[in-house]
């Protein structure tokens, strides 16, 4: 299995925890307990810089300030979407801030790709294993088939 498929075997497990049964409930807990700290080491270096954070309150910031008012003086929203007034501005404006932060999307581009390539590795570790007859009936096709590689 790959570290990315864990995410999604995460939200499988998650949603299949209400199951009553002793030993499927013991199984998801198990593999829930192994799986966590993976996947939250994987969405920590998925995290936006403080550089990035830092432009991106900046931006926002651009937009409000260009945006069309309410009449409550709050920015105009249109489809989670501010109004901008002068697009040309925002532009020109958001290109500047943007080459202040070079060195910051630099980097975030280079950890994404070494983030990428750790997503591709298998996992390091044994999942909790269950037997066929051990799985309650009900389940669905959808299930299964996450659970797949953890069926003996």
């Amino acid at each position: 299995m790959l570290k990315k498929d864990l995410f999604t075997l995460h939200e499988s497990l998650t949603s299949l925890a209400k199951i009553k049964s002793t030993k499927f409930g013991y199984f998801v807990l198990k593999n829930l307990k192994i799986i966590e700290p993976e996947i939250d080491t994987l969405r920590e270096m998925g995290k936006s810089s403080e550089g990035l954070r830092a432009y991106d309150k900046k931006r926002v910031g651009l937009c409000v300030e260009l945006s069309e008012k309410n009449e409550d003086g709050t920015p105009k929203v249109v489809n989670n979407e501010y109004v901008i007034l002068d697009m040309e501005t925002l532009n020109t404006r958001l290109l500047t801030l943007r080459s202040e932060h070079k060195d910051d999307f630099d980097a975030e581009e280079l950890k994404l790709k070494d983030l990428n390539v750790i997503l591709q590795d298998e996992i390091d570790f044994e999942l909790y294993k269950i037997k066929l007859d051990s799985i309650p009936d009900g389940l669905s096709a959808e299930d299964l088939l996450a659970l797949d590689e953890l069926i003996e």
